[in-house]
């Protein structure tokens, strides 16, 4: 019969990834901690593949250099918002600001927590139900300042699951994940009397996946493993003092 075949060549490309920013191989500054988090690609650093429908907070966009993934780690975390990425637009315009998703009660950007207390955040989920994606959210945060997030009592939800409680962060579907559409999560956490007064950097992954079991999430899965969908965000935060401990003087006598 009549008609026409056509064919083209066509190149594939990887899909864009988006990193997380906290320090990883820069200068270490006065009273920070280590440059050692697992950021970059050489440190296997938490990798995410990008979806602008799928993220913390309404943005997030890819990071590249010379079209090939790179994270722009910094000593202050704010490495992304420094080095505009890629967005399914075009390039991010001026002023784009992709960590956007963890907050303050007031609404300011997450910045300072206080020791002795419970500390109250918000978090945002950006994941229209038309889309049909499973949201996994994990956490972290390097209490000791050592420039990891692998000690004791550091993982702070894991797959939704608040990890010093054992409870649901949330409402959740029977597969364990966050129900569709947008939320804003509010989420309490305890901050030790040993974590004492510093600047140190947390971090939040929102995944399509649960974490397996052996993953530590902070980093990447591993080499041939596919990253998952989401987004990572790194924050620098400061710890302030709260309450201090009471310590027991032996020195002096008992008295009423």
């Amino acid at each position: 019969g009549f008609g026409e075949i056509e064919d083209y060549k066509v190149s594939l490309q990887p899909a864009p990834l988006d990193f997380g920013d906290a320090p990883d191989g820069v200068t270490k500054l006065p009273q920070y901690p280590n440059s050692t988090y697992p950021t970059t690609l050489a440190r296997n650093g938490a990798r995410n593949l990008y979806d602008p429908n799928f993220c913390l907070g309404q943005n997030v966009d890819f990071d590249e250099q010379n079209g090939a993934p790179y994270a722009y780690t910094n000593q202050t975390a704010t490495g992304d918002g420094q080095n505009l990425g890629g967005t399914v637009n075009g390039p991010a315009p001026a002023g784009y600001v992709d960590d956007d998703g963890v907050k303050q009660l007031d609404g300011t950007v997450l910045a300072t927590l206080t020791n002795g207390y419970n500390n109250t955040i918000t978090v945002t989920v950006h994941n229209p139900v038309e889309f049909g994606r499973s949201a996994y959210l994990s956490a972290w945060i390097d209490f000791n300042g050592d420039g990891d997030w692998a000690d004791a009592g550091e993982q702070l939800i894991r797959n939704n699951i608040n990890s010093a409680t054992g409870s649901p962060i949330a409402t959740l579907q029977a597969n364990g994940a966050l129900l569709g559409g947008d939320q804003e999560i509010t989420f309490t956490f305890y901050v030790p009397y040993s974590a004492v007064s510093k600047t140190t950097f947390v971090r939040f992954r929102l995944t399509d996946a649960p974490l397996a079991a052996g993953d530590p999430g902070y980093s990447g899965a591993g080499t041939g493993i596919q990253p998952p969908r989401g987004e990572v965000e790194d924050y620098q935060v400061t710890i302030v003092h709260g309450l201090t401990a009471p310590t027991l003087n032996t020195t002096q006598p008992f008295q009423l």
